[in-house]
C-alpha cells in the first residue's frame, strides 16, 4: 500500500495532535503515524504524579479546559483534542515508522502499513524517548531502581533510605516525593546543577509563566532578561538557604529553562545528605560514589533525563543526533529541501 499526503507527523503526542489539527486547519492533507497502540505519546505510560510543572490556565490551549496539571490530566487533554477537532480518522495507530529516507522531492516513511509519501515531515516524536542511566558496577545489588519515568508507586519509598541522582527538574521532583512519601534518609548526588525557583508555593502556582511574559514584552533584551531572572533567583537562594545548590554558570534564557521550585525539597533541604559526585558501583546494598562516599540504600532513583531517539531517520546526521542543541544544528544540511520540522513535546522531566 502506497499513500502521498502533504504532511506526514511522525509521533501521536501533543505536538503531533496539535500539528495534525493545524495542518488540516491550513487545508492540507495530513496524517499523524503513531508507533503505540493509542495517541498520548510520554504522557501514555508516565507516573500519575508526573506533572507539567505549570498552572492549567497556562497550558490550556484554545477553549479546550484542563482539570489539573497531573499525567492523567494531560492525557485526557491530548484525547480532547482529538475528539474536539474530530481528528481520529487522521491518526494511524500501532504504526511506527521504520525508515524515513527523503528521495528528492518526497518523503518516503516505511511502516509495517506500507510506504507512506510525503511533501513535508514533522518529527513529532520529543525530546524524551529514551530514558538515561549511566552505566555503573553492580555485584550482586539488592538496591532497587527506578527511572523517574518508571516510578509509579513512590509510596514505597515510605521509612526507606534513598538515593537520588541528577540535577535537573526529574532529580528535584523525586526528591519532593522522598518527602512527601516519608523516606528515611535522603542522599543526593549530582554531576551538575540546573537552575530553578526556590519557592514555598506548589509548582503549579511558582511555575506560572506570566510574569517571564511580562518580562519579555518589556522590551529587555534576551541577555537583560537573563540578568533580571538571575538576580531575583540569586536572592531567592540566599532567602530559602540553598545557596549550597546554586549553579555556578551565569542563566541564560537560551539555554537554561525556568525551572519552578519544589516546596519538600526546599522546606526539608538541610536533611538532605548532597555529594556533587556521580555513582560508581553497587554491590549488594551498598552504594560507592566517586567521591569515595559509601552508604546503604533501599532504593536508587535515577533523575538523569532522557535521550533524543530519531533512529527511524535514514540520515546519519540526525539519526545520531542526542541533545537538542545538536539536533538543531544536524537537521539543517547542505540541501534545504532536506529539512525536517522538529517538534518537542513539553514534559516535566
Amino acid at each position: 500500500m502506497s499513500e502521498t499526503y502533504d504532511v506526514a507527523i511522525v509521533g501521536g503526542g501533543i505536538a503531533g495532535v496539535v500539528a495534525l489539527a493545524a495542518a488540516r486547519r491550513a487545508g492540507l492533507e495530513a496524517i499523524v503515524l503513531e508507533r503505540q497502540d493509542r495517541i498520548g505519546g510520554l504522557w501514555r505510560d508516565l507516573p500519575a504524579w508526573q506533572d507539567i510543572q505549570i498552572s492549567a490556565l497556562d497550558w490550556t490551549l484554545g477553549d479546550l479546559p484542563i482539570d489539573g496539571t497531573t499525567q492523567p490530566h494531560i492525557l485526557a487533554n491530548i484525547e480532547a483534542w482529538v475528539e474536539q477537532f474530530d481528528l481520529a480518522d487522521g491518526i494511524w495507530v500501532d504504526t511506527p515508522v521504520e525508515c524515513a529516507r527523503h528521495a528528492g522531492t518526497m518523503w518516503e516513511l516505511d511502516t509495517p502499513r506500507g510506504t507512506v509519501h510525503s511533501r513535508h515531515l514533522i518529527a513529532a516524536t520529543g525530546a524524551h524517548n529514551t530514558p538515561v542511566i549511566p552505566a555503573l558496577e553492580r555485584t550482586s545489588s539488592t538496591v532497587r531502581e527506578f527511572h523517574s519515568s518508571a516510578l509509579h508507586g513512590p509510596q514505597e519509598l515510605v521509612g526507606r533510605d534513598v538515593l537520588v541522582v541528577g540535577g535537573g527538574a526529574s532529580a528535584f521532583d523525586l526528591l519532593d516525593l522522598c518527602f512527601e512519601h516519608g523516606a528515611r534518609n535522603i542522599t543526593w548526588a549530582y554531576r551538575g546543577l540546573r537552575w530553578f525557583m526556590p519557592t514555598s508555593k506548589p509548582k503549579y502556582v511558582a511555575g506560572s509563566v506570566r510574569g517571564f511574559a511580562q518580562l519579555q514584552n518589556s522590551g529587555l533584551t534576551t541577555a537583560e532578561q537573563s540578568t533580571a531572572i538571575e538576580t531575583d533567583l540569586r536572592s531567592r537562594y540566599a532567602k530559602y538557604g540553598v545557596e549550597e545548590i546554586m549553579p555556578t554558570h551565569p542563566f541564560d534564557l537560551e539555554h537554561d529553562q525556568l525551572i519552578p521550585g519544589r516546596a519538600a525539597m526546599v522546606a526539608g533541604f538541610d536533611s538532605i545528605d548532597c555529594h556533587q559526585a556521580t555513582v560508581q558501583s553497587i554491590a549488594n546494598g551498598t552504594i560507592t560514589l566517586s567521591d569515595g562516599h559509601r552508604f546503604d540504600a533501599d532504593f536508587l532513583l535515577w533523575g538523569t533525563g532522557y535521550s533524543v531517539d530519531l533512529s527511524y531517520f535514514d540520515a546519519e546526521r540526525s539519526r545520531a543526533s542526542r541533545p537538542l542543541t545538536r539536533l538543531r544544528r544536524a537537521v539543517v544540511v547542505s540541501s534545504a529541501a532536506w529539512t525536517p520540522l522538529i517538534s518537542t513535546s513539553l514534559a516535566s522531566a
